[in-house]
């Protein structure tokens, strides 16, 4: 691998910050444009020359926004003094530590070898000037740096451009030392007495004048920033539908095949017609995506631009350079935030599927614009005797999954059994162990999973319990193992809230207490720890090796990677109200399926549908009772524990 050099790293650094985009060269006079793009005096003046000769506007060569020229020209522009010391200091640096050996100069005498630099005077000193120089009453306090302090970066070089005060652009002797707030521009005493007196004008004293500026464009650079995350939000959500859209056109087209191929060869004209129709809407859609894509990306590029620039020439002008780019750097932040930021879940919509109908001379099926889903199956497990009811069978149904087979497996909370059901609701067996093995007895079932291959996953007070169910008729008892109890060294005591398996049969266990999501193989096995501090009592996994719990407190949905790293945590707000999570459970798109609680009251659950990457897409289903646990049939179906029942939705 090749050296990387201090040199290597200043060049880096000298191409994305301290060069003009249009000559590629350190700025030379460079010029602030309205849009606070700044290039070189003579380039602008070539740009100009060549591009719009008779204009007395400019567009800019970046963002294409106009400035309008003054009387002058673009001599008239304001001058971008701050990136002209900026380029100054770095590149006495850069030659500092290039030419390590390169005979420096004294500034006083003009004779002998530089040896130091006072940082007060800001010049270079050989040694018989540094003595003399720290002699005199006058300089004897002065800063000296020597020459291998500026070369390693101890001492900074400091160009003189950053002290001196302007001067009055109409009283060319006269230093700045006013602002004049009616005019927006920076004054001096005798303009004060002539151009800009009062009542007529108001002025206040520089240092005022920036403070109060500073202040305001704080204030407008938070809510840019603001809107530069809706943008990116926005974006996400677009990325997301377009990536969707994709696997939805795959398997649109694979229904329509697969239903084709079930009809006699007189039908497959029909599927062609639909397969083209499908892929013209597809490709329609698709390209309103890649619209609001690169729509959404220039708008977040430019604000992007604009919000560095901004920051950049709060960082680095001086007051009085600050005060006569006030306008321009307002101007632009009110932009940003006068930016109409569009919500495209309204109606950029990736959803595309295939709906069949009953063949009969001409209709193979129909295309779907819109997912609707509808409760297809609803068993409440009452207990009757005759025909009179004794109860229910659930007392709290809370944790829900599927076997391979679509039998369904519910966790009742209250009750301390698992119920195992055929997928049309008829009762199986009730489960709290085998009785042949005691080890495997359930004392105190409370979440559960079921990996690929129908191996049944089961929280028991503090242990994890692992069986194996290869047709559900008979489930036989493996092993357990206990999750790690200790954090960085510390005993905190363990409460395991929630359970998940992906589709590579890996086991997630959350511990509330700790705040811990342990990743275990099938055997048990511990494979990493990974920190969630807002886990609660809900956990899955999605097919991005993702880890989604929610919190049902704070009213927060939260997205990590397997190494603990943030994707994405959201409010659980539908309409400007507060919903409470539950249980999800994720698709094979890595889309995710949340209960969400309306309030504390019984009919207030509802199902809602978030992105892979965040962004919610809609309500599901409503009306529910006290919806807790939610899982995928293998059918693509929606099985939800709902208190005293299970429910079922599927896509009509």
């Amino acid at each position: 691998m090749a050296e990387v050099t201090t040199e290597d790293v200043l060049d880096k650094i000298s191409q994305g910050h301290l060069e003009c985009t249009i000559c590629i060269q350190r700025f030379n006079r460079p010029k602030i444009l309205d849009c606070l793009h700044s290039f070189c005096l003579g380039c602008l003046e070539d740009y100009k020359r060549t591009q719009y000769p008779s204009s007395p506007k400019l567009p800019c060569p970046l963002c294409r926004k106009e400035t309008v020229l003054p009387d002058n020209g673009i001599a008239g522009l304001s001058n971008y003094f701050a990136m002209t010391a900026l380029v100054e200091e770095f590149t006495h640096q850069e030659n500092l530590v290039k030419r390590q050996k390169s005979r420096i100069v004294c500034e006083v005498c003009e004779d002998d070898e530089a040896i130091s630099r006072c940082t007060d005077c800001k010049e270079y000193l050989c040694c018989e000037c540094q003595r003399a120089h720290q002699r005199a009453v006058k300089t004897k306090k002065h800063e000296i740096a020597t020459l291998d302090d500026l070369r390693s970066g101890k001492a900074t070089f400091k160009s003189k451009m950053r002290d001196e005060v302007p001067k009055c652009k109409k009283h060319t002797n006269q230093e700045v030392c006013f602002f004049c707030n009616t005019c927006k521009v920076l004054i001096c005493a005798v303009c004060t007495a002539l151009d800009h007196c009062k009542p007529s004008h108001t002025y206040e004293d520089i240092e005022e004048a920036e403070m109060s500026f500073r202040d305001k464009a704080k204030s407008l650079l938070s809510k840019a920033k603001d809107s530069r995350r809706k943008f990116l939000v926005a974006k996400n959500f677009v990325d997301s539908a377009s990536q969707r859209l994709e696997l939805m056109l795959a398997d649109t087209s694979a229904d329509i095949s697969q239903r084709a191929d079930e009809e006699v060869v007189r039908i497959r004209e029909m599927e062609a017609s639909l397969k083209e129709d499908a892929a013209k809407i597809g490709q329609e859609k698709a390209e309103l995506l890649k619209n609001a894509q690169e729509s959404f990306s220039e708008n977040l590029k430019w604000t992007q631009g604009t919000l560095e620039m901004a920051e950049a020439v709060l960082d680095q002008s001086s007051r009085f350079e600050l005060l006569e780019l006030m306008e321009k750097l307002l101007c632009n932040l009110n932009d940003i935030n006068e930016l109409d930021v569009p919500c495209p879940e309204q109606n950029l919509s990736p959803f595309l599927a295939f709906k069949p109908v009953p063949v009969k001379k001409v209709a193979l099926g129909k295309l779907l614009l819109k997912e609707k889903w509808s409760l297809k199956a609803h068993f409440d497990g009452k207990v009757t005797s005759g025909e009179v009811t004794k109860g229910y069978r659930f007392k709290m149904a809370a944790s829900i999954a599927t076997f391979t087979n679509s039998d369904i497996i519910v966790a009742d909370f209250e009750d301390y059994k698992l119920h195992l059901f055929t997928p049309q609701g008829q009762l199986k067996f009730e489960f709290v162990g085998p009785g042949d093995q005691p080890e495997g007895q359930l004392f105190n079932p409370y979440d559960l999973a079921v990996t690929q291959d129908n191996k049944l996953v089961v929280i028991d007070n503090l242990l994890v319990k692992v069986y194996d169910a290869p047709d559900t008729q008979h489930i036989k008892f493996l092993f357990s193992f206990t999750p790690p109890s200790e954090s960085d060294g510390n005993e905190t005591g363990s409460d395991l809230s929630c359970i998940a398996v992906d589709e590579k049969n890996r086991i997630a266990v959350g511990d509330a207490k700790r705040k811990i999501i342990s990743l275990h193989e099938i055997d048990g096995s511990l494979i990493s720890k990974v920190p969630a501090e807002l886990l609660d009592r809900r956990l899955s996994i999605s097919n991005k090796e993702r880890l989604i719990f929610s919190n049902y407190q704070k009213a927060k949905l939260v997205c990590i990677d397997f190494d603990g790293q943030e994707v994405f945590c959201v409010d659980t707000v539908v309409d400007g109200k507060q919903l409470k999570p539950a249980g999800m459970c994720c698709d094979r798109h890595g889309d995710i399926f949340i209960v969400l609680h309306a309030s504390d009251e019984h009919g207030a659950g509802e199902i809602h549908r978030y992105s892979a990457e965040g962004a919610y897409m809609g309500r599901i289903a409503a009306g529910l009772r006290n919806p807790l646990g939610l899982t995928h049939t293998p059918a693509g179906e929606l099985a939800v524990a709902d208190m005293l029942s299970v429910k079922i939705y599927h896509k009509d």
